[in-house]
């Protein structure tokens, strides 16, 4: 199937025939008095966070049932940018719109979401945060309607994997009613529901081109399908099933998805058949100040490198926000990278330096630390500056 038209602009917000959603929209929009202020206040919601005890499958059930009585074209923008993650250039990319556009569309739907939410966030003691970091990836799984056992399916196995391919946000969505996709969510362990959304009037669907005309249950339906989506909005690839039976496995997603983002950098990067910081977990040095043993039990590929965690927590960690933890200059010595020279380290040398992991060499020559922080600030500049030049003429020579 071809990919989105996403050739065509639409100049402004006004373009677009969406009077009657915007008409819809407008009584829940706040109002003002002549002063300027609001006529009627928001009133702060309390600062529990979504997902202590039982609260955070209330809350979502909540988030999910508001979101869907927004108009299409606003519930569209809300999807692709708070939930799926997308900037605002990849979502304006996506819906075909201009940045401006999709702005000025997003701040109405956050603004009327909002005003859905306000009654009950006074007080349940509940704070709905959309603005936390997600994939650089976005995966789109178009399921089929209820009763579908592949569906769960499908769900329960990119639902268990999902952690051993990093950066990359999964959104299964469904075009099915309200009644149904309650039923189905009641099915489902948290961490499934947490991705599984409803896609109201089919308005996803038609927006990525789905193929059509599958016959499920009596019903015609669109074919399923997965869709994923760069960081700039761009279509990757995706995947049409030909029958409910036909659904891109996670494994050869895996392999898609490794082929697709292999930075050619990583050809010079320190790794040891393919695994970087010689097996010790990447999150433990930036979240826990330690050198950390990984298991093989616990692996996350990222850009065609692998990584092991010592624990499924930091797997996870590592998945949903991997550029953090990634170490600096391919995990070669930070004071060697300042002359442009790959010196192999001790994995137990290290140091935390603007965020990011650098590791050292500590041998028979010395301790390549210690001279780092003799003068931090003259090489630090200098590794940068020759890691930069070296990957970039890799990736320029290919």
């Amino acid at each position: 199937m071809a990919a989105p038209d996403c050739g065509q602009r639409v100049p402004d917000e006004e373009a677009e025939p969406i009077e009657a959603a915007r008409a819809e929209l407008e009584d829940l929009l706040p109002t003002f008095v002549d002063d300027g202020h609001q006529s009627r206040s928001s009133a702060p919601w309390a600062s529990q966070e979504a997902g202590e005890g039982g609260s955070g499958t209330e809350l979502r059930t909540l988030v999910r049932e508001r979101i869907d009585e927004l108009p299409d074209g606003y519930r569209e923008v809300l999807l692709l940018r708070d939930i799926a993650g997308l900037s605002i250039e990849a979502a304006a990319e996506v819906l075909g719109m201009n940045e401006n556009a999709v702005k000025t569309r997003l701040h109405r739907a956050r603004q009327a979401l909002r005003a859905l939410l306000d009654p009950a966030m006074r007080d349940e003691g509940h704070r709905f945060d959309s603005t936390q970091p997600k994939g650089s990836l976005i995966a789109v799984h178009f399921l089929l309607g209820d009763e579908c056992p592949f569906c769960i399916k499908l769900l329960n196995d990119y639902a268990a994997n999902a952690p051993s391919v990093a950066g990359v946000r999964h959104v299964f969505v469904q075009n099915i009613s309200k009644e149904a996709f309650e039923k189905t969510l009641a099915t489902l362990p948290e961490n499934q529901r947490a991705m599984l959304f409803r896609d109201v009037h089919g308005a996803l669907s038609k927006r990525f081109n789905v193929q059509g005309g599958h016959p499920f249950h009596g019903m015609v339906m669109n074919y399923p399908a997965l869709v994923l989506i760069g960081e700039n909005g761009k279509e990757l690839f995706r995947h049409t099933g030909t029958s409910n039976a036909d659904r891109l496995k996670f494994g050869d997603f895996a392999k898609k998805v490794a082929e697709l983002t292999r930075d050619a950098s990583v050809k010079e990067a320190n790794l040891e058949d393919g695994v970087a910081l010689a097996g010790y977990d990447a999150v433990q040095y930036i979240d826990g100040n330690k050198a950390v043993k990984g298991e093989t039990s616990f692996t996350s590929a990222y850009k065609g490198v692998s990584y092991r965690f010592a624990s499924k927590g930091t797997q996870e960690k590592f998945a949903a926000d991997p550029e953090k933890y990634v170490p600096a200059y391919g995990g070669w010595c930070g004071t060697a990278m300042a002359e442009g020279k790959k010196v192999e380290v001790d994995p137990k040398n290290f140091k935390i330096v603007g965020g990011k992991t650098v590791l050292f060499y500590n041998g028979f020559w010395g301790d390549a630390l210690k001279d780092w922080n003799k003068d931090e600030k003259g090489l630090k500049p200098k590794a940068d500056g020759k890691w930069n030049e070296l990957t970039h003429a890799k990736k320029k020579g290919g």
